[in-house]
């Protein structure tokens, strides 16, 4: 799961595959609430990269 890169550098994550959907925002950052329950949120720290959340929707 994804969840073991919690407390990780964004740059830790591997290589997105082709089909799936990602959004990578900071955690202070503005980002749209929409909802899709395809897509994989990753939330960092813009300072450190470092992973606080990943959820999906």
């Amino acid at each position: 799961t994804f969840q073991r890169f919690v407390g990780q550098s964004i740059d830790a994550l591997p290589e997105k595959p082709a089909n799936a959907v990602w959004r990578l925002t900071c955690s202070k950052c503005v980002a749209q609430s929409d909802v899709g329950w395809t897509r994989m949120n990753v939330s960092y720290d813009q300072e450190t990269r470092v992973i606080d959340e990943i959820s999906c929707g």
